[in-house]
Order: structure tokens, then C-alpha cells, then sequence
């Protein structure tokens, strides 16, 4: 049922008057020639985009919610052999369940519910990874817009600018760091988490009998997976990449050279990856089971046979420090230090070691249904505790700023990052269970268009940088105009700009506005 809320129902002219005073707001802050009065309208500017959150947000709050789990059950989801697409048992009957597909932007985000006694088996959606996804798609664009605007250095962004020490780059790159340390991993939890049933799903397709079904299971689970993302990430990668880099050597001034490059579609591909991993080993333990090597089958297991989510303690010093913080180091070290890629994987804190726990963790907790019951009573910590434990983590990490020499210090920052990672994961998987679990008109949207948005958002990215460098050149920046740095391979400016790091957020707040405003709807109307 709509909300009956008069925010709601006057959506539209609320949103045209607040673009066109975003708009205003943004064209007197590049041409004033008085600070003073810059900053005015930077406040201006920040109002409008919070009361455009709070616009969506009253949307979102005020329509129908629906609970499911133990909270508030809703109306559920009637199971529709032929819409649905994941197959599952309860109950002695099977029937089919959307699924999330291959990563965490797949449109139907699905898993087993507890069972509802009623003589119908009901299946119903876990929304809040619907929501997380949604978070976290929003949280990369903006993690790359700061890279825009000198976050993390030279060249880790085509078209960089304030790439030059300042406090701003300073900050952001402390905002960078930590979410460099988790929020990858907790993408590649996600995907692994609806692994196991998408593979179920392709099992129910085979209509071959003997070792040929499973075969042909693996073959299918693998093409499916290649479809979603080898695909986009294939095209992405040697047609829209080069295009980008071509626009940048035109605005720079450079020669034109074909740079093919992955982006942020390193993901996508690592994800393939870790698929083809999974198929494999399933296709081994199915064969195995059909040959009689093995005794029985462990894809599914009962109420007693499942395991409780490791212990705090197990979970931040083995996992988080041992794993996330210790081995990440080790990968680091052998592969010469920070930063540096592998396969197009930002070899980092929080990256390779930490994204291969976190999707085998995602199988793991698929197996004992450990999304599909309230996290906080699996926890085995006050969520009070957690929060305070996250809380110190970010405060060791932001305060460290070891030199690259200084690997002891370094050691340890990787260390408390890797703790920072699973608690970080845990506790927003925890508060989206609790309190974004629901379904509306548009969360499905956002929901819908986060894969593209994933895909799209670097163009939208350059496009606005290149537009405040333009705006600034013929404004503020007329005597000190943007130069860029010299070299075939260098796509950045280390040139201090008129009014330094104040203008450094004014370009970085207005870009991360304006691509939020463009690529969400392009995302939702040209989906992938």
C-alpha cells in the first residue's frame, strides 16, 4: 500500500525545485570570486543533498515494509515454478527460489526462510541483502570519486586531480584505506553465500542421467556464470576502458594510445574465477558421491549438523588478524610492497587473502543457514561491544601513517585492518538485518540497477571531473589553471589548486552528487 505521507505524494515537484538549486548552487560556487561566499553556498549545497536523502529515505520508511525471519512476517513470497529460479527442499517438496545469481548485484537477492507452519512451503527473500548491496555499490562509486580527486595518490585514477600532498587527500585518504579494508570482501562474502544455490539451481536443470548430469551441471553453472560476468567485464575491459582513456588523452593533450584495462571490473573477473574454483569442486564431490567414494551427501545439512558462527574471539584474532591481517601482509611482501596489482586485483589491505576467506565464508554460511536466522543471537557479543571494537580498529588504523620503510608499523596497521574487516562485515550484515529488512517500490529499483551502476559509474566519474577541471580553469583558476603531469602514462595533476583543499571538497562533493544523481537512473533504465 503507498504511502498516504504528502512528501510522497508532491515526489515529483520537491525533487525538480531541489535539482534545479543544486544546479544554482553549483554554478555560484565556481564563479564567485569570494570565498566567503563559496562556502555559503557549499552549505547551500550540502543542505540540498541531506534533504534529498531524507526525501528518499521518507520514501523508503513510510511504504509498506515487509519482515521476515523472526522480526515481523509479512505478506510472503508465493514460490512460482515459473518465475522463480532457485530450487530448494523443505518440507519433502521442492520448489523455486529467485536467486541472487553470481555476485552481490544480482537483482533477487533469495534464501531459505525458516519454516512457516502452513500446508504451503513458502519461500521469502532476505531484503536487507538487497539494501546492503545497494549500500555498498554506493559506497564504491564514492570511494572512486574521492580517487578523483586525489585520494589514493597518482595514476590509481584516470583523470586525477589535487594528486599533491594537502588535507584533504589526507583524509579522504584515511576514508579510502578503510574502505579498502572490507567492503570488497564483503561483496565476495555475498557472492559466495548464493553460490551453492545458484549451482542447485543448474543441478535441476540437467535433464542427463549419471556422471554426464554432473558434467553437464558444472559446464552450465560455469557458461551461466560467464554470461553475467565475463561478459560485461570482457566488453568493458577492451571497448568502453580504451574509449575512456582516449577521451583523457584528448582532454590532456596526450597521444593517443589503446589501454585496454580492467577498472573495476578486476572483481568480476577474480569472481569468474572463484566460481570456476567452486564448480570444480563440486563437480569432484558429485562425481565422488555417484562413484560411491563417498559415503553421503553433504550439501545440505540438518538442524543438528550445523555449525554456529565462530566465536568473537576466533573470528577478529584468527580469521581477522591471522588470515585478513598476517597472511595479507605475507602476500604483500612477496609480491613487493604496497600498492601493486595482481591480475588487476588491488594488492592492498583488505584485498586478495581476505576476498578468498570471505567467499569460501559466504559457502560456509549458506550451508548452515547462518543468514537466514538473527545474526545478533549468533554473535556471542553485545552488538554494543562490536560497535566499540570497530570504533578502536578505525582509530588505530587512521592515526598510523607508517612509512613504507617502516614494515614493523605496517605490519601492525595490517594487522588491526584485517580485525577491522570482519568486524566491519559482521556488524553491517547484523544492522541491515535489524533494520533494513524490507521491501519497497524503490529499494527494488536501486536494488535492480546496482550491477549496472557497478559497470557504468567510471564514465560518469570522468566526465564530472573533466567538467569542474573545465569550470575551475575558467573561473577560480584562470591565473592557475589545472596542468597535467607529463608522460604517456600519467593521467593525474600534482599541481596545487587556487584555494587548495577547500576547493578540493567543493569539486569532490559536487562530482560525488552530481554522478549519484546520473548513474543510479541510468543504471535502473539500461540494466545489465
Amino acid at each position: 500500500m503507498p504511502c498516504s505521507s504528502p512528501i510522497t505524494k508532491g515526489l515529483l515537484p520537491y525533487a525538480t525545485v531541489l535539482a534545479i538549486l543544486l544546479l544554482v548552487a553549483t554554478f555560484i560556487i565556481f564563479t564567485t570570486p569570494s570565498y566567503s561566499y563559496a562556502f555559503f553556498f557549499l552549505g547551500l549545497l550540502t543542505i540540498i543533498w541531506i534533504l534529498l536523502l531524507i526525501l528518499t529515505f521518507q520514501i523508503i520508511s513510510c511504504r509498506e515494509k515487509r519482515y521476515i525471519d523472526g522480526y515481523t512476517l509479512a505478506e510472503p513470497l508465493v514460490v512460482d515454478d515459473e518465475s522463480q529460479d532457485q530450487t530448494i527442499q523443505t518440507n519433502g517438496s521442492t520448489h523455486e527460489e529467485t536467486t541472487f545469481e553470481e555476485t552481490t548485484f544480482e537483482e533477487a537477492s533469495t534464501a531459505i526462510a525458516p519454516t512457516i507452519p502452513a500446508p504451503d512451503v513458502q519461500v521469502m527473500r532476505l531484503y536487507y541483502l538487497d539494501n546492503l548491496k545497494v549500500f555498498l555499490t554506493w559506497l564504491v562509486v564514492t570511494h572512486h570519486v574521492a580517487c578523483a580527486f586525489g585520494a589514493a595518490g597518482t595514476n590509481a585514477w584516470p583523470l586525477t586531480v589535487g594528486a599533491y600532498d594537502n588535507e584533504f587527500t589526507h583524509y579522504m585518504g584515511k576514508f579510502i584505506q578503510l574502505n579498502q579494508a572490507y567492503f570488497m570482501s564483503l561483496f565476495f562474502f555475498i557472492s559466495g553465500y548464493f553460490a551453492p544455490s545458484s549451482y542447485e539451481k543448474r543441478r535441476q536443470d540437467v535433464s542427463s542421467q549419471g556422471l554426464q548430469s554432473v558434467h553437464s551441471t558444472s559446464r552450465r553453472y560455469l557458461m551461466d556464470k560467464w554470461k553475467r560476468l565475463g561478459r560485461p567485464a570482457t566488453l568493458f575491459t577492451f571497448f568502453a576502458a580504451p574509449l575512456i582513456f582516449y577521451f583523457c588523452q584528448w582532454y590532456m593533450g596526450k597521444p593517443y594510445t589503446y589501454l585496454p584495462s580492467s577498472f573495476q571490473c578486476w572483481y568480476l573477473y577474480w569472481l569468474l574465477f572463484f566460481n570456476l574454483a567452486y564448480a570444480n569442486v563440486r563437480k569432484y564431490q558429485d562425481e565422488a558421491q555417484m562413484l560411491g567414494t563417498a559415503n553421503e551427501d553433504r550439501s545440505t545439512l540438518s538442524d543438528d549438523e550445523r555449525k554456529a558462527i565462530p566465536g568473537p574471539l576466533k573470528r577478529t584474532f584468527v580469521y581477522g588478524a591471522g588470515i585478513c591481517g598476517g597472511v595479507m601482509f605475507l602476500i604483500m611482501t612477496m609480491l613487493g610492497g604496497y600498492p601493486t596489482f595482481l591480475a588487476g586485483m588491488p594488492i592492498c589491505q583488505g584485498s586478495l587473502a581476505n576476498d578468498i576467506l570471505f567467499f569460501v565464508a559466504g559457502i560456509v554460511a549458506q550451508k548452515n543457514k547462518w543468514l537466514a536466522q538473527d545474526l545478533k543471537s549468533q554473535l556471542g557479543i553485545k552488538v554494543s561491544y562490536l560497535y566499540l571494537s570497530i570504533a578502536l580498529e578505525i582509530v588505530t588504523i587512521a592515526i598510523i601513517t607508517p612509512e613504507k620503510s617502516s614494515y614493523l608499523v605496517y605490519f601492525f596497521q595490517t594487522i588491526v585492518a584485517g580485525m577491522f574487516c570482519v568486524d566491519m562485515s559482521i556488524a553491517l550484515l547484523q544492522f541491515f538485518q535489524e533494520y533494513m529488512n524490507f521491501e519497497n517500490e524503490w529499494s527494488k529499483r536501486l536494488s535492480s540497477a546496482a550491477y549496472a551502476v557497478y559497470i557504468y559509474h567510471p564514465i560518469f566519474i570522468i566526465a564530472s571531473t573533466s567538467l569542474f577541471v573545465t569550470l575551475y580553469n575558467h573561473s577560480i583558476g584562470k591565473d592557475n589553471p589545472v596542468k597535467w603531469d607529463e608522460g604517456h602514462v600519467s593521467y593525474f595533476s600534482s599541481s596545487p589548486l587556487t584555494g587548495g583543499s577547500e576547493t578540493l571538497v567543493i569539486g569532490f562533493t559536487v562530482s560525488m552528487v552530481l554522478v549519484h544523481f546520473l548513474v543510479w537512473p541510468t543504471g535502473y533504465f539500461f540494466r545489465l
